[in-house]
């Protein structure tokens, strides 16, 4: 008689569309740091956060079971944060953004 084993031990990781977006944009970034920057060694483990998209649909992450940037609908805030944003000079800076929403903001800004 055959013995047959009727189980099979399948190790699946199943992966939200949060973090495989905000794993693609990872490896795009750091593809193009090692290009431009090489030496620059990141400041933060982004490892660790539960990547998520927001309720307006932003890609974004909780840290500790808090939003990063402190906001669950980060590109609104920033639209509304940066409403009077007007460059008038030919350099600006962005200290401390709170978000990356905030500094796609600034730039769609700018380009009209």
């Amino acid at each position: 008689m055959l013995d047959l084993e009727t189980t099979t031990a399948i190790e699946t990781t199943a992966t939200s569309s949060a973090a495989d977006e905000a794993s693609f944009n990872r490896l795009q970034n750091l593809a193009a740091l090692a290009e431009t920057q090489p030496n620059l060694v990141a400041s933060r483990n982004l490892e660790n956060l539960k990547w998520t998209f927001a309720r307006d649909g932003t890609l974004t992450a909780l840290e500790n079971g808090k939003w990063w940037g402190g906001c669950s609908v980060p590109a609104k805030a920033a639209e509304e944060l940066l409403r009077p944003l007007q460059i008038t000079a030919s350099v600006a800076c962005f200290l401390a953004p709170a978000h990356p929403a905030q500094i796609l903001f600034a730039l769609r800004r700018l380009k009209t």
